[in-house]
This record gives structure tokens, C-alpha cells and sequence, in this order.
């Protein structure tokens, strides 16, 4: 994916400058820097991946990344975010309720989980644990999250089709 369509792809999501967010299981950083241009230079981006070739590839964007080599599995050390980011890599975690669930602490209230996923129910070597877009909406629920917003799909030539959804906080 390009640098400009990672771009069209995101603007759903509406980010605003100055904010903070996570991208997890950044590998090169195609949505890290996308995200970027969107906070602009007073927000953040914390990319984090556990590849470190990968994340070599990534290099700071005036001061907006910062490169972070680690599982985001594993607790978090990122407090007070306005969005994390899970671009194609939800469907390595074979616990996603319990990834989901954590990943609300590290979110400022009404912050945002965005996904990108492939929509593929049918497992692989690639993609081990497929979330549809409805096995998310049933994930949402069970964990009494907002239902998930599916805002844009685009084609992709590794499973048919990609959806961009939000999960919003739910305030309690």
C-alpha cells in the first residue's frame, strides 16, 4: 500500500493534529506514517512492532514517531492515548477479547481502537485468527463496547477485501 492510500484509507477516521496514537504491529510503518501526517508536529505516534528489521525501515518523522520494539500483547506502558491502531496484525492474537479489553486502559475516555483486517473467516498461515467484520461486531458486544463503525473497504490482493472499522470506549 502506498503512502497516499494509506492516507485515503485512514481519513475516515477523522484524526485531529495534536493528538497521540499507537500503531501496533507497525512492521514498516506504512500506517505510522500516515497517522503522522494527520496528528501533524504537535501530536505523537508510537509504533510499535516486535520485528526489528521491520522497524528499521521506520525512521522518525520529525520528532511525530517514536519507535518502540516490543509485543503488543503484552501491557502497554502508553497512557492517555486518543487512538490505537491495529492495521492487519489483530489476526495474529489468538486471545483478542483479552487484547481488546487491555487496550481500553491505554485510552483516554472515549478514545478509539481502529482495525484494518482482512474480511476472511477461513484460517491460514498468514492470518491464523481471521476477524470478519462479524466476528468484531460479536466481540464488541460480549465485551459491552460500542458496536463497530465499519468505515471503508478496499480491495487487497492477498484476501479479497480489507475493512477500516472504529470501536469506540464506551463511556461508563
Amino acid at each position: 500500500m502506498t503512502h497516499t492510500e494509506a492516507l485515503e484509507f485512514l481519513s475516515p477516521l477523522a484524526i485531529a493534529a495534536g493528538e497521540s496514537w499507537a500503531d501496533l504491529g507497525a512492521g514498516t510503518g506504512v500506517f505510522s506514517r500516515a497517522l503522522a501526517d494527520f496528528v501533524g508536529k504537535t501530536g505523537k505516534v508510537y509504533a510499535l512492532d516486535k520485528n526489528a528489521a521491520s522497524l528499521r525501515q521506520l525512521r522518525d518523522q520529525n520528532g511525530q514517531i517514536e519507535v518502540l520494539q516490543g509485543d503488543f500483547t503484552r501491557p502497554l506502558h502508553l497512557q492517555n492515548l486518543d487512538g490505537i491502531l491495529l492495521a492487519n496484525s489483530l489476526h495474529y492474537v489468538r486471545r483478542q477479547a483479552t487484547l481488546l479489553t487491555g487496550l481500553q486502559t491505554n485510552l483516554k475516555q472515549n478514545g478509539q481502537i481502529a482495525i484494518i483486517e482482512y474480511e476472511s473467516r477461513t484460517p491460514n498461515p498468514w492470518v491464523p485468527y481471521p476477524i470478519s467484520f462479524s466476528k468484531l461486531e460479536h466481540l464488541a458486544e460480549r465485551l459491552n463496547i460500542s458496536p463497530p463503525e465499519k468505515l471503508a473497504t478496499r480491495a487487497s490482493r492477498y484476501h479479497g477485501e480489507m475493512y477500516l472499522a472504529v470501536l469506540f470506549q464506551r463511556i461508563r
